[in-house]
């Protein structure tokens, strides 16, 4: 949950950042202030869509993962606890993440084709990267690295 939470703590930094850089007066030289406001406050509904995704999905699959771990302890499972926390954790911010930043903007077919896209290849990385979680489970433990039992 630690990594969860400097990872919101970035989040949050950056929505500040921004806020601020929109909130100072700028130089007097500076001709181009309506667009930068625009650019910067458009850029803030992503961010805290972002925010709210993060923190819904990724306290999902550390909850899910951990659940099934315990569930099916002594079982060489690794891979399902990967996979199945992973895929939901992802829909999840997907589908929050689409609605929140873009629900009010787009049409509902569109909205659904970006989560769709985004799903594909999420879920995508999530099989390929089953390997490497053993590998780097195997390296913290002191297992052989090509371990994938348990």
């Amino acid at each position: 949950m630690y990594v969860v939470a400097m990872g919101l703590v970035a989040r949050l930094l950056a929505l500040a950042f921004l806020s601020f850089a929109v909130w100072i007066p700028p130089v007097s030289f500076w001709e181009n202030q309506e667009a930068y406001t625009l650019i910067l406050e458009g850029s803030t509904l992503i961010i805290i869509a972002g925010v709210v995704a993060y923190i819904v999905s990724q306290t999902n699959d550390v909850f899910v993962f951990h659940y099934l771990k315990v569930r099916d302890a002594g079982r060489n499972l690794l891979w399902k606890r990967n996979i199945l926390s992973t895929f939901l954790s992802q829909f999840l911010d997907s589908f929050l993440f689409v609605i929140i930043a873009f629900g009010a903007v787009l049409e509902l077919e569109q909205i659904l084709s970006i989560i769709v896209g985004q799903l594909v290849v999420k879920w995508g990385i999530a099989l390929v990267d089953t390997p490497f979680v053993y590998v780097l489970r195997n390296l913290t433990l002191g297992r052989p690295t090509f371990d994938f039992h348990g």
